[in-house]
C-alpha cells in the first residue's frame, strides 16, 4: 500500500476521530468509516476497507494493509532480531503489510536519556549492521541494517520518538 501525505493526514485525523466517536455507538462508528474509507479511496484511487475499533484503525487495500493505533505493547509482529526498546512508555504502533513484508513504526515518550548506547549495543548483539549514528544534545538517532532489512531509530531532546522496522523486497 502507498502511503502519501495526504492519506498519512487522513489516517491522523481517522484515529482522533475514532477516539471521539468511541462513545457514540455503532451507528456514529458505521458513518465515520465510510466517511474515511471514501476520502482515501479518492486520495488512493484504490477501493479501501476500513475497520475502526477502540481507538485503532485498520485499513486494507488490494495492495496491503496498514494497522494504526494506540496499542502500548511492542508488536507482536517484530521479527525477534528487533529487540525491544525498553527504554521509554509506548505511545502507538502502526503497522503496514505490503509486497515486501510488514514495517513496524513504534513510537515513545519518557526515553531514558542515556538510551542511546543501549539500545545500540542491543541491536548489535542481534546482528544488525549499525549503519549511521548521530547525538545533538541529549537527542539521537540511528540506522541498522540486517539482511536487507532497517531499522531507523529517532530520540527528540523532548524525550520522545519512534522505532521504525522496514522489510526490503529481496
Amino acid at each position: 500500500m502507498k502511503i502519501n501525505k495526504k492519506v498519512s493526514i487522513v489516517l491522523v485525523i481517522l484515529l482522533a476521530l475514532s477516539l471521539i466517536m468511541g462513545g457514540c455507538g455503532k451507528v456514529a462508528e458505521k458513518a465515520t468509516e465510510q466517511v474515511i474509507e471514501k476520502a482515501i479511496e479518492s486520495e488512493s484511487g484504490e477501493k479501501v476497507d476500513l475497520n475502526l475499533n477502540e481507538g485503532s484503525a485498520e485499513i486494507t487495500t488490494d495492495e496491503g494493509s496498514m494497522k494504526i493505533g494506540s496499542t502500548y505493547d511492542w508488536p507482536s509482529g517484530m521479527p525477534s532480531d528487533v529487540p525491544e526498546f525498553k527504554y521509554g512508555s509506548i505511545t502507538g504502533v502502526i503497522e503496514s503489510t505490503t509486497d515486501a513484508g510488514t514495517a513496524y513504526t513504534v513510537t515513545f515518550e519518557e526515553v531514558e536519556a542515556d538510551s542511546f548506547e543501549k539500545y545500540r549495543s542491543d541491536l548489535e548483539d542481534n546482528g544488525w549492521s549499525i549503519q549511521f549514528t548521530q547525538q545533538m544534545g541529549s537527542g539521537w538517532s540511528l540506522n541498522a541494517n540486517k539482511e536487507n532489512n532497517d531499522v531507523t531509530v529517532l530520540m527528540g531532546e523532548d524525550s520522545t520518538g519512534f522505532i521504525s522496522f522496514n522489510p526490503q523486497v529481496q
